[in-house]
């Protein structure tokens, strides 16, 4: 009951003490006066702009893109069949995975051995195909398809005994461990021990708009169409002036169709579409890979890739 009466006198109180502060009215009316000389700037809605620094586009690490590359190697016909074979798996299995052990020959003479100066690491391919110019015809390369990666741990040597009088040759292939597999290993694959593609990083950056190329193949088990993060082959390489790490526009053939609400049934001629973009990371002389990065339709064989 105390609180309450007392509660109005120490409000009132703290008015007419802040009261006592604030300048006099004589004053207020002086400060108005002046303000109201003063010449008056009207300001009205405008744009303003202002320079923004230069964007740089990140590099892309290896290790964050890797996932989503293969390793499609481009051979020579007559270096393939000499390169060292998979002759069988340690348990004699016909289909080999990732974790098996399998026994390898070389085939050019010179045999696996475990030395400073020899590789360790060997990638796997299936048997080559051709990839064909689709305008000239032409052969562009032999590609051969990567299944794999296998770590040599025993070497590979060769026995003279003498048996019956004679000498015989008492061969002992190379073992190997498949440490990383994508498809099924078998019997017959080819062992090639690949540099390394030479990139730690990719800058990626628009291609120049002059360079155009053509889709001749994707890369994959008989598969006719691609989507994002997939791989396509172009039949264009470093002689003519690709790189990775060239960022390109994927369009779409230009097609004919015709007309079906139309009697005469004339032929349409459809103009090429913009479908996505792709970034070149493996170039060859005459062969490059890409990449899709996004797509707004199905990518095929023959859709054209141009500089932005």
């Amino acid at each position: 009951m105390k609180w309450c009466m007392a509660w109005p006198i120490t409000v009132w109180g703290l008015i007419c003490s802040t009261a006592l502060t604030l300048a006099p009215p004589a004053c207020a009316q002086v400060g108005m006066a002046a303000a109201s000389e003063a010449a008056l700037v009207r300001l009205q809605p405008q744009v303003r702009s202002q320079p923004l620094p230069p964007v740089q586009i990140r590099s892309l690490e290896r290790k964050v893109i890797e996932p989503f590359l293969a390793a499609p190697r481009i051979f020579e016909a007559d270096l393939y069949q000499y390169l060292p074979r998979i002759i069988a798996s340690v348990d004699q299995r016909s289909l080999i995975t990732q974790g098996d052990r399998i026994y390898a020959r070389s085939v050019s003479g010179q045999a696996f051995v475990i030395q400073a100066n020899m590789p360790n690491a060997w990638n796997i391919y299936r048997d080559p195909t051709p990839l064909k110019d689709p305008v000239s015809g032409a052969v562009l390369g032999m590609e051969a398809q990567f299944v794999g990666r296998a770590r040599l741990l025993q070497s590979e040597r060769v026995e003279k005994i003498e048996k019956d009088k004679k000498i015989e040759e008492m061969i002992y292939p190379a073992t190997l461990e498949v440490v990383y597999a994508i498809s099924e290993i078998r019997p017959g694959d080819r062992l090639f021990s690949s540099p390394d593609n030479g990139w730690r990083e990719l800058s990626p950056h628009p291609a120049p708009a002059q360079l155009s190329a053509r889709i001749i193949s994707i890369y994959g088990n008989g598969v006719a169409s691609a989507a994002q993060n997939q791989i396509v082959v172009l039949n264009q390489g470093r002689t003519q002036g690709l790189e990775p790490g060239h960022i390109m526009a994927i369009r779409k053939a230009a097609r004919l169709t015709s007309d079906l609400t139309d009697p005469q049934r004339p032929i349409m001629h459809t103009t090429p579409e913009l479908a996505g973009q792709a970034m070149v990371f493996l170039t060859f002389e005459k062969l490059a890979y890409a990449l899709i990065g996004e797509t707004t339709q199905a990518v095929q064989v023959g859709d054209s890739l141009n500089g932005l």
